[in-house]
């Protein structure tokens, strides 16, 4: 998968779980929080202790929601792939055996050899 895939996974969770304070959801600096972590860093040193503090917390929250839902899809992805390597694989004989059955087939045979 791709980062920007990925990327985009991690910013929808985190869309979907940030909490903003009521007192800016209508507003330009709620908007900003509400769109990425840093936004909400920005926004909540500008806010009254107890709301920033909110804010702040519910964007942390969101975020490492987000960052173990991109995870958890790395980690699954990951899963498949590797099953169908190994099933991909089971097919393929071990280098030894391909190597021992191109030297037969290029070895002159012993009744051509006196020839």
């Amino acid at each position: 998968m791709g980062i920007a895939l990925l990327g985009s996974i991690g910013t929808a969770v985190y869309r979907g779980h940030i909490q903003v304070p009521a007192d800016i959801a209508g507003s330009a600096a709620g908007q900003a929080a509400h769109e990425t972590l840093a936004g909400a860093v920005a926004v909540a040193a500008d806010l009254p202790t107890v709301t920033g503090r909110a804010l702040l917390s519910s964007a942390r929250e969101a975020f490492t929601y987000g960052l173990n839902t991109t995870a958890t899809v790395c980690a699954v992805a990951l899963l498949a792939l590797a099953m169908v390597a190994v099933a991909t694989l089971k097919r393929v004989p071990p280098m030894a055996e391909h190597a021992e059955s191109a030297a037969t087939a290029t070895a002159p045979s012993p009744a051509s050899a006196g020839t």
